[in-house]
């Protein structure tokens, strides 16, 4: 990834889309079909490696659950005073953010930008759950068995929250970017995922990817905030002049750097099971192409060994950079434990996360609805 160009203000209409809502063939996130009621788990992992050629990680990766907590201060019951006590999980966040700069700068980038994305999304709990009418509430899961409605305006309400958080990491970075010499010009991509099963709110700056896997076909969701790309959708170039142009890894909307003007993009997208969410840094694209990736992805039993898998191509390819990955596979339990059973003893025995598919995300299985008629 190059540093921020002196041309950002030329291009920057070029590439422009603003904040978006952009659903591709199949992944509407409204549609009406006939529902069978079935088990499902997700199955998610992430890593980084510092590659083949840099001196420094200045990648970030983050999969975690949200939810609410509460501080015990004192009690009768069997809880420790100071204790944390966390409730059920309510949705899925995953991010990588790439960092630039020189020296630390980009690493600190790139570390300020998911943490301020982090503890603002949890700050901002409420303006998806308790301001909206009962009937809506579905971003933090209803009690089981209970069925509720989620409107467009529910979702422009998370979609807005997103494009409003991803201006707080660039406010974050800016500022303490202003303290410190050595780090002015300092910047990061953020590629993030929320997802409210079946329900994925992606939030994007920069040139890191979030991709979709689905029936046997790869999609790439997010748009790479290059100056050659923005010169592909403007006309100006063909995808092959782009690959080879010199603007290929210059980057012109990125959180920080030297102009405080930002452009999130926010997409909705629909959910199914058989589905894999794929985020990542350009350390792994440059390096492994799309059908690579499926192929790899296709191949793998599970998220941990597709990770290490891709990292391990992308060393193999050169490892120029920073190679950082999340993946999530939305798979029937049936499948997943089969799959896991023909495993081998050491995969079996990772840390991959396996938790339930609707986004209560306690350690059991409960079922979910999966539309038939696609």
């Amino acid at each position: 990834m190059s540093k921020f160009s002196s041309l950002k203000r030329m291009m920057k209409p070029l590439g422009h889309r603003g904040s978006r809502r952009r659903a591709i063939a199949g992944l509407s996130a409204s549609q009406s079909s006939s529902a069978s009621r079935v088990l499902g788990k997700l199955d998610s992992f992430a890593a980084t490696d510092i590659g083949r050629r840099r001196e420094r990680n200045e990648d970030q990766f983050l999969i975690a659950d949200l939810a609410r907590t509460a501080k015990v201060n004192s009690t009768s019951l069997s809880h420790h005073d100071g204790e944390h006590i966390v409730g059920r999980s309510h949705a899925k966040l995953m991010l990588v953010a790439d960092g630039m700069g020189g020296h630390t700068a980009g690493e600190r980038a790139s570390m300020l930008a998911a943490d301020t994305a982090l503890n603002s999304i949890l700050d901002r709990f409420p303006w998806v759950s308790d301001d909206l009418p009962s009937e809506e509430k579905r971003m933090f899961g209803p009690s089981a068995g209970e069925t509720v409605r989620v409107t467009d305006e529910t979702r422009e309400q998370v979609v807005a929250g997103l494009d409003s958080i991803v201006r707080q990491c660039q406010k974050a970075v800016m500022d303490d970017a202003a303290w410190n010499s050595n780090r002015r010009g300092m910047g990061t991509t953020l590629t993030m995922a929320l997802v409210d099963w079946p329900t994925a709110y992606v939030a994007h700056v920069g040139d890191s990817r979030c991709y979709l896997l689905r029936n046997g076909k790869l999609h790439q969701l997010t748009v790479d905030h290059t100056y050659a790309n923005a010169l592909v959708e403007s006309g100006e170039m063909t995808p092959q002049q782009a690959a080879e142009s010199s603007f290929a890894h210059a980057i012109w909307n990125v959180v920080g750097g030297h102009d405080a003007a930002i452009e999130p993009s926010v997409e909705v997208h629909h959910l199914e099971i058989g589905d894999t969410l794929l985020l990542c840094s350009d350390g792994l694209t440059n390096h492994v192409d799309d059908e690579s990736l499926q192929e790899v992805i296709e191949a793998s039993s599970s998220a941990e060994q597709a990770c290490q898998e891709l990292i391990a191509l992308a060393n193999a390819n050169g490892g120029r950079d920073n190679i950082t990955l999340a993946i999530a596979r939305f798979v029937d339990a049936a499948v997943l434990d089969e799959q896991r059973d023909h495993s081998d003893e050491e995969l079996q025995s990772s840390a991959t996360e396996v938790i339930e598919l609707d986004f209560t995300l306690s350690d059991s299985t409960i079922q979910f609805s999966e539309n038939t008629d696609h």
